[in-house]
């Protein structure tokens, strides 16, 4: 049975997902990347049916979230609003007060990996698992610990045991296939995807998925033909003109720059008065020289000096400003450079970018001795 039209709320989130593949490389040392372990975790999680976070959510215990020792379960509400240096010793109280209470495990697990205790996070999993076995979220964690320790056989197989498990709804699947292509299973992600796609073939999102991960897989031609087809049925002309800026970022891995511009120009044609286009747009002409003339409206300048009519502060205009104090810092024109560098400056909020503004600045005026 086909689901109908989805709502897209999930579009950044699979993105997201995509993203990860490359995020942590296999060979991720023990206690490396926390960070990302939590991340996939929590991405993976949001399309799982009924459960909003696989790394914060109550893993069902045989009587859902319920513990035979009320201090048991005092001890683990306790401990899941403690950070995780906090919360261990605690949710290990509520383990000695009830050794059955497998959501104290699942916790305990969550705040080793979180802290990148890679190994004592699978061991509290394990027990987990031994508990309740049909719970696809704990293979999931558990895999992704095993990633995290340099072990992609043991996360793969993880997600197969979670397949087993996983009911035949697109946004499980969609789940396991992003969970498959985050460990480098191309040929079971693209399979498991391509599963979500049959139950919901209205969901752009789910093209655009399977596009990342035949370009993972090196299949260019398949991605591009899932591109075509997210364009296809997308729900807005925002959705469309996103679509083609990813479109854009893979022209430019196959280093295809006049395939990037085209995407770009689709994406403006669709969104006239998104800045941000304009400037993306202005960064791909700078760096294949395209520089443009000044007061001919064409090129990286033209382009950046039309996001400025759309936008005046934020960071597409600190973009803009920047872009083309870069340019003219490249042409030699100093006095021009200096100029956009320290209106991209003004209105910069944070130290960071001030701070390597200046340094901007300082490295045009140093160059020619102003």
């Amino acid at each position: 049975m086909r689901e109908p039209a989805p709502s897209f709320i999930q579009h950044n989130t699979m993105r997201t997902v995509s993203a990860l593949s490359k995020s942590v490389p296999a060979n991720t040392p023990h206690r490396a990347a926390p960070v990302a372990f939590m991340i996939l975790l929590v991405t993976l999680a949001v399309t799982l049916t009924g459960c909003a976070s696989v790394a914060a959510q109550p893993v069902k215990t045989s009587a859902p979230g319920v513990s035979t020792s009320g201090n048991a379960t005092t001890d683990y509400n306790t401990a899941a609003g403690l950070p995780c240096n906090r919360g261990i010793p605690v949710y290990l109280r509520a383990i000695t007060d009830d050794p059955s209470y497998t959501n104290a495990y699942v916790g305990l697990g969550d705040c080793y990996a979180g802290l990148g205790y890679f190994t004592e996070a699978v061991t509290e999993y394990n027990k987990a698992i031994a508990m309740d076995p049909t719970q696809i979220g704990l293979y999931l964690k558990r895999a992704a610990a095993q990633y995290s320790k340099g072990n992609s056989g043991s996360a793969v197989a993880d997600v197969k045991i979670a397949q087993q498990y996983a009911p035949s709804q697109a946004p499980t699947y969609a789940s396991i296939a992003s969970a498959f292509d985050a460990y480098q299973d191309f040929v079971d992600a693209i399979a498991t995807m391509t599963k979500a796609i049959d139950i919901a073939p209205y969901n752009p999102t789910y093209y655009e998925t399977r596009a990342q991960m035949y370009l993972h897989a090196q299949e260019s031609v398949q991605a591009f033909d899932d591109y075509k087809r997210a364009i296809k049925i997308a729900p807005s002309e925002n959705y469309k003109a996103s679509i083609y800026v990813a479109f854009a970022d893979v022209y430019l891995q196959q280093q295809n720059v006049d395939g990037a511009l085209q995407s770009i120009q689709h994406a403006i044609t669709l969104q006239p008065n998104d800045p941000h286009l304009y400037v993306q747009s202005g960064d791909i002409h700078r760096q294949v020289g395209r520089l443009g003339e000044p007061g001919r409206g064409n090129g990286a300048i033209g382009l950046y000096q039309h996001a400025l009519t759309l936008v005046s502060k934020g960071p597409d205009a600190i973009a803009a400003h920047e872009g083309l104090g870069n340019i003219f810092a490249q042409l030699g024109q100093t006095k021009q450079a200096v100029a956009e560098y320290q209106s991209a400056e003004r209105i910069a909020k944070d130290v960071a970018t001030r701070t390597r503004i200046s340094n901007e600045i300082k490295a045009a005026t140093t160059t020619t001795g102003q």
